[in-house]
């Protein structure tokens, strides 16, 4: 037969794996979670910054087509005042 002392070192040995798997599952999750966190933070950073990219590139494409026409009509009125005089 076993010595009783071995019995007990044998279920705290069982029963600190057990704590210890337990332990790193929760450090895991942690870990997940903070990996997860910080890529729904960088997904978010770059839609909004290709979102004010978006807003900026019409911003200017509308003034360049602005001063095109400021352009022509200017161009117009020297023309027209060429002719006139």
């Amino acid at each position: 037969t076993m010595p009783d002392s071995t019995i007990p070192e044998q279920a705290t040995s069982v029963e600190s794996k057990e704590k210890l798997k337990t332990r790193q599952k929760q450090i895991l999750f942690k870990i997940r979670l903070i990996i997860w966190i910080i890529v729904d933070y960088f997904i978010d950073f770059v839609n909004r910054n290709s979102r004010d990219y978006r807003e900026v590139s019409n911003k200017l494409a509308e003034m360049k087509v602005e001063d095109k026409v400021f352009q022509k009509q200017r161009m117009r009125m020297e023309t027209s005042s060429d002719l006139t005089s």
